[in-house]
């Protein structure tokens, strides 16, 4: 069993994820199924590599850009309970996968 509080900070940080990356009057999906969670929102492909999106405070390629804390702390919360965490992309569409088996 999940505990609620991480529960709570998986999908914050994924939704936030999706509504800070996101194109103005873009769209976001939330798509449930019995062993995963996907959350995808529209966008422009990615400037960095895909590997770096789960890592810690890393700089995208513009100077502005920090990639952060948030999906780090997806990573570590899907590594706690034996989850999978994955990114696609596929023109518009940015995806963040979380995969689980019971």
């Amino acid at each position: 069993k999940m505990d609620p509080t991480l529960a709570e900070v998986l999908l914050n940080n994924l939704l936030i994820n999706a509504i800070k990356h996101n194109i103005p009057d873009g769209n976001i999906e939330i798509h449930l199924q019995e062993q995963q969670l996907s959350v995808r929102n529209t966008g422009q492909p990615l400037t960095e590599a895909p590997e770096d999106l789960f890592g810690r405070f890393r700089k995208g390629t513009d100077a502005n850009q920090s990639l952060g804390l948030g999906l780090a702390i997806v990573r570590e919360i899907c590594a706690i309970y034996g989850f999978e965490a994955t990114y696609s992309y596929q023109d518009p569409w940015h995806e963040l996968t979380i995969f689980w088996k019971y």
